[in-house]
Protein backbone atom coordinates (compact mmCIF):
# COMPACT_ATOMS: atom_id res chain seq x y z
CA UNK A 1 0.00 0.00 0.00
CA UNK A 2 1.31 3.29 -0.89
CA UNK A 3 -0.31 6.23 0.80
CA UNK A 4 -0.03 10.14 0.28
CA UNK A 5 -0.08 12.30 3.02
CA UNK A 6 -0.95 16.05 2.65
CA UNK A 7 -2.66 18.65 3.41
CA UNK A 8 -2.67 18.11 6.93
CA UNK A 9 -4.26 21.30 8.07
CA UNK A 10 -7.29 19.99 6.12
CA UNK A 11 -7.91 17.11 7.99
CA UNK A 12 -10.29 17.73 11.81
CA UNK A 13 -8.91 14.36 13.92
CA UNK A 14 -11.10 15.12 16.30
CA UNK A 15 -14.14 14.26 13.78
CA UNK A 16 -13.07 11.30 12.54
CA UNK A 17 -15.32 8.49 14.85
CA UNK A 18 -13.30 5.98 17.01
CA UNK A 19 -15.39 3.57 14.84
CA UNK A 20 -13.73 4.57 11.52
CA UNK A 21 -10.33 4.97 13.11
CA UNK A 22 -10.88 1.25 14.43
CA UNK A 23 -11.82 -0.20 11.48
CA UNK A 24 -9.28 1.37 9.31
CA UNK A 25 -6.51 0.14 11.52
CA UNK A 26 -8.39 -3.51 11.74
CA UNK A 27 -8.72 -3.77 7.86
CA UNK A 28 -4.88 -2.40 7.45
CA UNK A 29 -3.48 -5.02 9.86
CA UNK A 30 -5.47 -7.70 7.79
CA UNK A 31 -4.72 -7.42 4.18
CA UNK A 32 -1.46 -5.02 4.62
CA UNK A 33 2.04 -6.64 3.60
CA UNK A 34 3.74 -3.50 3.25
CA UNK A 35 3.02 0.33 3.59
CA UNK A 36 4.97 2.96 2.28
CA UNK A 37 3.72 6.56 3.06
CA UNK A 38 4.84 9.63 1.45
CA UNK A 39 5.18 13.01 2.90
CA UNK A 40 6.09 15.16 5.68
CA UNK A 41 7.59 13.42 8.48
CA UNK A 42 4.83 14.81 11.11
CA UNK A 43 1.69 13.47 8.78
CA UNK A 44 3.49 10.31 9.20
CA UNK A 45 4.26 10.07 12.99
CA UNK A 46 0.02 10.91 13.31
CA UNK A 47 -1.00 8.10 11.48
CA UNK A 48 1.92 5.44 13.06
CA UNK A 49 0.26 6.79 16.34
CA UNK A 50 -3.16 4.69 15.18
CA UNK A 51 -1.67 1.40 15.09
CA UNK A 52 0.12 -1.12 17.45
CA UNK A 53 3.89 -0.23 18.24
CA UNK A 54 5.01 -3.48 16.72
CA UNK A 55 3.26 -3.82 12.98
CA UNK A 56 2.62 -7.26 11.78
CA UNK A 57 3.63 -5.51 7.93
CA UNK A 58 6.89 -3.24 7.15
CA UNK A 59 5.82 0.25 6.87
CA UNK A 60 8.69 2.90 5.75
CA UNK A 61 7.85 6.87 5.34
CA UNK A 62 9.44 8.70 2.03
CA UNK A 63 9.27 12.18 1.68
CA UNK A 64 7.34 13.71 -1.14
CA UNK A 65 10.01 14.04 -3.50
CA UNK A 66 10.79 10.28 -3.12
CA UNK A 67 7.65 8.58 -4.25
CA UNK A 68 9.77 6.77 -7.20
CA UNK A 69 12.01 5.40 -4.39
CA UNK A 70 8.70 4.33 -2.40
CA UNK A 71 6.80 2.43 -5.44
CA UNK A 72 10.61 0.43 -6.16
CA UNK A 73 10.34 -0.12 -2.27
CA UNK A 74 6.61 -1.59 -2.82
CA UNK A 75 8.15 -3.33 -5.86
CA UNK A 76 5.20 -2.17 -7.62
CA UNK A 77 3.84 0.65 -9.70
CA UNK A 78 0.65 3.21 -9.75
CA UNK A 79 -2.39 2.28 -11.37
CA UNK A 80 -2.75 4.01 -15.07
Amino acid sequence: VLVRLTDEESVDWANISQETLQQGVADALEHVVRCAAIGEPRWASLVGDFFPKVLPFEFRHFTSDDEAAAWQWLDARPAE
